[in-house]
């Protein structure tokens, strides 16, 4: 089985109740955007505004324990079908998430943080002694040289930022397998999955790429008339099952399970 863009977006229709929980998931994040003007709106009391901050934390970690409930469904499973908005625990998945997310993204912004530094120093080391004889021995001048040393260093942000994707990938579809801090916060495990998978984590960096762009195309015509900015925030819901059916499709592919339990 590969990663497959064209069973991502055609996986929403097997669910029988597809268009009813894509018209919730649009309704909530209209919500959520009601509840985000009364946060950051300077009119609004001081009231309003916690109010706004409680309905979204609310409705955001509801909503995301969908998001999370339903690739978990489909990660274990040969079904595309999602959740049911009637679970109850969506919101405790969602709070949860939450939480675990926060001290994710500290640990894995401080490690890539650490990296990148470490990286880009020894880089820039390399690339300023390579800069320098180039200009000793041809005679090029810094305006000359210039370009092609941001060149360089542009084409090695993009490289990592592609490699970084890749643990991102792998640490959303560990979570989906058991909704598990754990499994989140397994780097080492991850690593191994990236390293005996390249083809698998590729390709779905690759998809993801494609989806972003025809995500992107979608909103921009439909943000041209009236009808396609109202469905926007249903358009948006499908994005979210879309990409979250291909993290699916990279753990069952690679057998996801047989990494986290080891």
């Amino acid at each position: 089985m590969t990663i497959s863009l064209g069973n991502a977006l055609l996986a929403l229709k097997e669910d029988e109740k597809w268009v009813k929980k894509i018209l919730i998931g649009g309704v909530i994040i209209i919500a959520l955007i009601i509840a985000t003007i009364m946060m950051e709106k300077g009119d609004f009391s001081i009231l309003t505004r916690l109010v706004g901050s409680g309905l979204y934390l609310i409705l955001g970690s509801f909503f995301m324990g969908f998001i999370l409930s339903s690739g978990s469904k489909m990660i274990n499973s040969s079904s595309n079908a999602m959740a049911e908005w009637s679970d109850k625990n969506l919101l405790l998945h969602g709070l949860k998430f939450l939480l675990c997310f926060i001290v994710y993204a500290v640990a894995f912004v401080f490690l890539f943080t650490l990296i990148s530094i470490v990286l880009f120093l020894a880089i820039g080391l390399v690339l300023g002694l390579i800069y320098f004889v180039i200009g000793l021995l041809f005679h090029i001048d810094c305006q000359t040289a210039s370009p092609i040393f941001t060149l360089v260093t542009t084409v090695l942000s993009i490289i990592f930022t592609l490699y970084f994707l890749q643990f991102y990938n792998a640490a959303n579809a560990s979570y989906l397998k058991n909704l598990s801090f754990k499994d989140l916060m397994a780097f080492k495990k991850q690593f191994k999955m990236i390293k005996e998978n390249p083809h698998a984590s590729w390709t779905l960096v690759g998809k993801e790429i494609l989806y972003g762009l025809l995500f992107l195309f979608v909103c921009f015509v439909a943000a041209i008339t009236i009808i396609g900015v109202i469905l926007l925030p249903f358009i948006y819901f499908a994005a979210y099952i879309v990409i979250t059916n291909l993290y699916a499709q990279y753990g069952r592919q690679i057998d996801i399970g047989r990494y986290l339990e080891n």
